[in-house]
């Protein structure tokens, strides 16, 4: 068990989830409308990919130490819960996507500080000079087959994405190495910046028209209301994903949106975190407020356009809920003044028994 503090009228802890005994502090709870609320809420196709994806892993040559690492992230999970409608071969892929998206900022993105470009030919084609990596020969392997469904137009899109992406995470990384050496302070405003570029979502509202098989059209992706919804995505992924890695952040020294809230306005840990969780509720009201205005795109694209905005509601609270259980943040659970940081979710009364029954046993926090 790790102990610190830095206020005379707070002692934090930091241990495993299983070694937790005292019950949750009641007010801190998400707020999430009954409307965001998939049925199922893991995608029913989700266990029988898991294993798929482990092999796939394996015949591309990533070794145990690799493959016991994808294992923990819980490929089912972590595909079936964001994508809970997708069919079972557009599942599996995603499954190989996340996995290897994840695996690869782990190991080379935040462990080692490097990337490469998705940007161009070198990603996509393997005899090319900038695959020289496994992850980059798996990346192309990966894209490739997304390819044979998805227009070069739309590949194009995703890398762009990407290539934005793994910039940030390895600002991320770097400026996290600084913080640890005493080099750097990092405010709220930059921290939740850097946390809404790196958790993902800009590339993951392109991965549900994969899932849907619907290429939406750039006009409305260049929209500014659809441009704020992914953005706000990101945000609602974001915080959640600080609220659930905060102790694995505090013990690893690691950019996260809550310790900088508190460093910058001198908040006990339970004040910052009470006030990202009203950040979070805040921007779920928001986003559904912009989805309210988006204007016609056209009679062909409003009823697509409409079934991807809840897609995406689903993925934010889909990865939101992956989090509060996944073991890569149940190994590092915080404790302020011994009461856990592990937020419960608020399901609206009004939501069906079944669903709201099945909530309860999938989302009780892990023993």
């Amino acid at each position: 068990m790790l102990a610190a503090t830095e206020r005379t009228d707070e002692i934090i802890t930091v241990c495993p989830a299983r070694e937790i005994t005292a019950p949750r502090a009641p007010d801190l709870a998400l707020g999430i409308p009954r409307h965001w609320w998939p049925d199922p809420l893991v995608n029913v196709h989700a266990a029988r990919i898991e294993e798929e994806t482990l092999a796939w892993f394996r015949e591309l040559g990533f070794g145990e130490r690799s493959i016991w690492i994808v294992r923990t992230f819980a490929p089912a999970d972590y595909a079936g819960m964001p994508f809970p409608l997708a069919e079972p071969r557009e599942l599996l892929l995603l499954a190989k996507y996340l996995s290897l998206w994840l695996l690869w900022d782990d190991v080379d993105v935040e462990g080692r500080e490097r990337t490469f470009p998705f940007c161009g030919p070198a990603i996509l084609e393997p005899s090319a000079s900038g695959v020289t990596t496994l992850f980059g020969a798996t990346w192309s392997a990966l894209l490739r087959e997304l390819a044979l469904t998805m227009s070069p137009g739309w590949m194009a899109t995703l890398c762009e994405a990407m290539d934005t992406w793994s910039t940030a995470a390895l600002k991320e990384a770097r400026t996290s190495k600084q913080r640890r050496a005493g080099l750097a302070r990092v405010s709220y405003e930059e921290a939740l910046r850097s946390r809404i570029d790196t958790i993902g979502m800009a590339a993951t509202g392109y991965l549900l028209e994969y899932a849907r098989g619907v290429e939406l059209p750039p006009d409305f992706h260049a929209h500014e209301t659809a441009i704020a919804l992914k953005t706000l995505s990101g945000k609602i992924v974001g915080l959640g994903n600080d609220i659930w890695s905060l102790g694995k952040d505090w013990a690893s020294g690691y950019v996260n949106v809550i310790l900088a809230l508190r460093d910058e306005h001198g908040l006990s840990m339970m004040e910052a975190v009470r006030r990202i969780i009203r950040d979070h509720d805040d921007a779920i009201a928001e986003f559904d407020r912009l989805a309210r205005s988006l204007p016609s795109f056209g009679a062909d694209w409003d009823a697509h356009i409409a079934t991807w905005v809840q897609d995406l509601r689903h993925a934010s609270l889909g990865f939101t809920l992956w989090e509060s259980r996944a073991p890569r943040y149940a190994a590092f659970k915080m404790l302020v003044n011994g009461t856990p940081i592990d937020p419960s979710f608020i399901v609206p009364t009004s939501l069906a028994p079944r669903a709201a029954a099945a909530t309860a046993s999938a989302y009780a926090p892990h023993p």
